[in-house]
């Protein structure tokens, strides 16, 4: 037997096609349309979700999912501006919020920090997220001395996963090893464990040398290869049984030397000795022989005349946890090595 519904059955069914499929949605565009979210109402939006404190000077709601923030000023918790961009476009749809500055914006190394302990402390945990900053220039000011970085773009995602959350931030910039304006992604993975609170993070520079001076303030140790050094290769790290394991793969580049010369020597090649140091080694530093990976490790100083050293990677046959101290010594090491030659 044939089952059919009734004319009422029919009749409600399609009533509730319309009600869901139109007057819903117009609803929605309409409420929008006449209840725009002003300017406060968008600093404490951004501030709930994000913990960042920010100054819009005018909103634009273009659709129910997309808004446009103008003349917006991005605060560090002491009230000191970080950032400042023409126009802010957040995409806002089930799921995924997405923010994209398409104005150039300049970027310190205290903003770069805080920008950098605001995803983890909020966007890793917040769920999907990505931001897209067309153009960024990171800066540096030491010593009366101002150094500039430009990346085009920057993209950071947020998704989560099982152990927590990642988030991915990608840059492009022109490889200076490179003929042409050939542009290379350098790429860092940084996983938060939900069960430690802790992180695991994952970067390669595909053999573009990075400035040292990006991460100055959570590597001091760094400020002993010089002001022009960079990094140029890929290393993982990642919390361990209170302590930091991982390893390094790459080369310090532009290393400075020059208190391994005498004068003269310095004053002859212009003021500056610059070698590399060439790194292969694993974390926690542990005496050689300690550990099955130990007989691959190697750390090779190439001097400013073209000639290499070794570096033993086993500083006085103690454990060393901390990564940058690792480098700091091998720097110390280095350079000493450089003095014994000459």
């Amino acid at each position: 037997m044939e089952n059919r519904m009734s004319d009422n059955q029919r009749r409600f069914f399609c009533r509730l096609l319309f009600l869901f499929f139109c007057c819903l949605p117009t609803a929605i565009i309409v409420y929008r349309a006449f209840h725009p979210r002003t300017s406060d109402d968008w600093q404490q939006q951004v501030l709930a979700t994000t913990g960042v404190h920010t100054q819009v000077s005018s909103v634009e709601t273009l659709s129910p999912t997309e808004t446009v923030l103008r003349d917006v000023t991005v605060f560090d918790g002491h009230g000191q501006p970080v950032l400042s961009a023409m126009e802010v476009d957040l995409n806002c749809t089930p799921g995924r919020s997405q923010i994209v500055i398409r104005d150039q914006i300049r970027l310190s190394n205290h903003g770069l920090k805080y920008i950098a302990e605001t995803i983890n402390r909020k966007l890793m945990r917040s769920g999907a997220c990505s931001v897209l900053l067309n153009d960024v220039v990171l800066t540096a000011t030491e010593n009366g001395q101002t150094r500039e970085l430009r990346v085009s773009p920057l993209e950071i995602t947020t998704n989560p996963t099982a152990e927590g959350s990642r988030a991915v931030v990608t840059l492009q910039m022109r490889n200076a090893n490179a003929l042409s304006d050939q542009r290379a992604v350098v790429q860092c993975n940084v996983d938060h464990i939900a069960a430690t609170d802790q992180l695991r993070i994952h970067v390669e520079t595909n053999q573009v040398a990075m400035p040292c001076w990006l991460v100055n303030q959570w590597l001091p140790e760094l400020r002993e290869l010089g002001s022009e050094s960079g990094f140029a290769g890929r290393f993982f790290i990642e919390p361990q049984e209170e302590r930091l394991s991982g390893w390094i793969d790459g080369q310090f580049t532009d290393v400075n030397l020059t208190s391994g010369y005498d004068p003269s020597t310095v004053a002859a090649s212009g003021g500056n000795m610059l070698g590399q140091i060439e790194l292969h080694m694993s974390f926690p530093v542990l005496p050689r022989g300690v550990g099955v990976d130990r007989k691959n490790d190697f750390a090779i100083l190439k001097m400013p005349d073209g000639t290499t050293q070794p570096i033993l990677p086993d500083y006085e046959l103690q454990e060393v946890f901390n990564v940058a101290s690792a480098i700091g010594k091998t720097v110390r090491t280095a350079r000493s090595k450089s003095a014994i030659k000459f």
